[in-house]
């Protein structure tokens, strides 16, 4: 009896832990990558707008099974969303609408993850000519996770885990361009 005393007393101190590291830990993060592209501005910008290329290079979508992605609104605009059902806990279920362009410069997406856990998050991705045949871009996530659950920005690396994903997306995103294009 005693250690199950032990135990629980052990459990519950861990939580209250947990909790109070939460209360001063952060609650936002931000991770962006960038890579540079031979090709114009305006076709690597052409390509990014439509949320249909992302087929191509976001790894969210080509690692992991998606049984169901609805469409709604006119690709490449803004307003347009796209609603995704995963089994795999990595990717859950969520929308994701465009809700900016800057022509030939930046769009803007709002992030609404419904499961695992429901949070919203922003991402962006923006296009810098460099000369007539080179473009950087840059790919960008951001997000704020409520408390309690923000202690786990305390254990995972959000620029390691999402930084790799953005770059791998990236790295697809160079390939299919300069090959395809």
């Amino acid at each position: 009896m005693r250690n199950f005393k032990r135990i629980v007393f052990g459990i519950f101190g861990l939580i209250a832990l947990m909790l109070l590291i939460g209360i001063f830990s952060r609650k936002d993060f931000l991770v962006e990558r960038e890579i540079t592209i031979n090709r114009s501005s305006a076709e690597v910008f052409e390509f990014l707008r439509y949320q249909e290329n992302q087929i191509h290079y976001n790894p969210w979508l080509i690692k992991y099974s998606i049984s169901k992605l609805e469409h709604t609104g006119k690709d490449g605009q803004v307003g347009f969303r796209h609603e995704w059902n995963s089994s795999n806990t990595e990717v859950g279920s969520g929308v994701e609408s465009i809700t900016n362009i800057t022509n030939g410069k930046r769009i803007d997406i709002e992030l609404h993850f419904m499961s695992p856990i429901d949070r919203w998050s922003h991402a962006w991705l923006t296009t810098d000519s460099l000369n007539a045949n080179q473009t950087k871009v840059k790919w960008g996530f951001s997000g704020t996770i409520k408390y309690p659950l923000n202690v786990v920005l305390v254990f995972i690396n959000m620029q390691r885990q999402i930084g790799n994903e953005l770059s791998e997306g990236l790295d697809l995103m160079k390939k299919y361009l300069e090959s395809n294009h």
